[in-house]
């Protein structure tokens, strides 16, 4: 009997001293101060990370922005509004379809973007042709204009054949950017055309740009290439006869 109780005075007191270890381990009460994991960095280290982390953060999405804008801006031109998709336009771009409302409000927000950025080049390359001979100038840009590389690539080309029909359609935002770059590119354009008649009305330009445009339109309309072709050089021998 006696054995017995020595044997069950043993089981409990071993049972007692696991118990206190255990407990001991999940209170904290270790001998030893814990180390911090390997690859985690101080806290300091951490804060300075993260604002590095949050200013490229900021750059990354501005970077992203510009890139759905150079998207967008081609695809309306090649597609038209409605017909570019933004899963499209977002896959073009490199980046998932549902990042899209938190670049733009709507796909009209982005309309008005891309129409500025695009209307705003155009004005621009223009205006770096303006110190040659004008005449000479004219007409290396009604053959630029005119080409089969722009009518066959209109999302390359320019922006008023490829939209102004659909602009009229769109609403007040987009109309008032499509409005003044057309301003812009017409001052742009009686650098070269209007120079006799400075801070008149561009007739020239006017003119000139009409007619661009016309015939692009008309060239990309038909289906038929040789047709097409006449059109375009139609086109520029009457304003070269008339212009330069």
């Amino acid at each position: 009997m006696m054995d017995v109780m020595i044997a069950f005075i043993i089981i409990i007191m071993y049972g007692v001293k696991r118990f206190w270890f255990a407990f001991k381990r999940h209170a904290g009460f270790s001998r030893h101060r814990a180390r911090r994991p390997v690859g985690l960095a101080k806290p300091q280290a951490v804060w300075r990370n993260g604002t590095n982390a949050l200013k490229t953060s900021k750059e990354q999405v501005a970077r992203n922005r510009e890139r759905i804008i150079e998207a967008a801006s081609e695809g309306f031109r090649k597609h038209g509004f409605d017909g570019l998709k933004v899963a499209d336009l977002m896959k073009e771009a490199g980046l998932t379809h549902g990042g899209f409302y938190g670049y733009f409000e709507s796909k009209d927000d982005l309309a008005v973007a891309a129409c500025e950025v695009a209307l705003k080049g155009q004005g621009d390359r223009l205006r770096a042709a303006k110190d040659g001979d004008p005449a000479v100038e004219l007409e290396a840009y009604f053959e630029r204009y005119l080409s089969h590389a722009n009518r066959d690539n209109p999302e390359n080309a320019c922006l008023f054949p490829a939209l102004s029909a659909e602009v009229a359609r769109q609403g007040t935002p987009v109309r008032a950017v499509f409005t003044e770059g057309l301003k812009d590119y017409l001052a742009a354009l009686s650098v070269l055309s209007d120079r006799d008649t400075p801070g008149e009305l561009p007739k020239n330009a006017i003119a000139i740009l009409s007619t661009l445009v016309g015939a692009m339109l008309l060239a990309r309309a038909v289906d038929d290439e040789a047709f097409s072709d006449s059109l375009l050089e139609a086109a520029k021998d009457a304003l070269k006869t008339r212009y330069a």
